[in-house]
């Protein structure tokens, strides 16, 4: 039976979608040190991060967005800071979601690289680090990227800073619907072998469903992209409270 799948189900659809968008609209960091929250996604080329950063925009503006698709190359890992990450609706035009960061291996950043800081405070750090994984693509990744994702999850954790798997393309995978997400076994070990790729636990992991060929926003699919930026900020809110201690 699915009904022993062990992730909580999702609250009452109606509440929680405006819920969620409102907290995410309305958000501040507590922490008066901070004037935004700074997360870094990390993941393989067309894994879903200008997608999911899309998705996100287009949850808040209530229709489908489709900036140009950032990102292309040979690189393993495109990396993108988004900046400003929950600001209110009025300023919505002024986010820097779409502003990327190439880091590229044959040219890494240096002490002499423009804007470098050797000992930066704490709102000019990355808050939280997301890792996109594409779910269909789990027994296909190569031995160099595992290896890769496991090296940097430690250098992460090394640095104190919360990290998520965020596991897209949910739809493809859970074919029923995306109400249906936390109670689908085929759901549950490919969330599984997600953690047990990048070495975290399973609860560390965010399933979600990008915008792509849709022509309009999807309330089901909104929760699950509100729901993985809630549990993003919460991580963010606790450690920078316990920075305070």
């Amino acid at each position: 039976s699915n009904s022993s799948f062990f992730l909580p189900p999702p609250p009452p659809t109606k509440f929680d979608q405006k819920d969620l968008r409102e907290t995410l609209v309305s958000y501040k960091p507590s922490n008066e040190e901070l004037t935004q929250a700074r997360v870094l996604l990390l993941g393989p080329m067309g894994a879903g991060k200008s997608s999911f950063i899309n998705s996100i925009r287009s949850v808040l503006y209530r229709h489908v967005v489709n900036l140009p698709i950032v990102g292309s190359g040979s690189a393993v890992f495109g990396y993108f800071i988004f900046l400003h990450l929950c600001q209110s609706l009025k300023e919505l035009y002024r986010w820097s979601l779409c502003l990327s960061l190439q880091f590229q291996p044959e040219a890494p950043i240096q002490p002499s690289t423009a804007g470098y800081r050797l000992d930066p405070s704490l709102k000019d750090k990355i808050h939280c680090v997301v890792f996109t994984l594409d779910a269909r693509e789990l027994t296909s990744y190569s031995r160099g990227l595992k290896e890769t994702l496991r090296k940097l999850r430690s250098e992460i954790s090394d640095l104190g800073t919360p990290q998520f798997v965020l596991l897209t393309h949910m739809d493809l995978v859970c074919t029923s619907g995306m109400r249906d997400i936390y109670t689908s076994r085929v759901v549950q070990a490919k969330m599984q072998e997600a953690a047990e790729l990048a070495g975290m636990p399973l609860s560390f992991v965010l399933p979600v469903k990008n915008y792509a060929s849709e022509l309009a926003v999807d309330c089901d699919i909104d929760i699950l992209l509100l729901g993985a930026v809630a549990q993003i900020l919460q991580a963010i809110e606790d450690i920078t409270a316990a920075s305070e201690l």
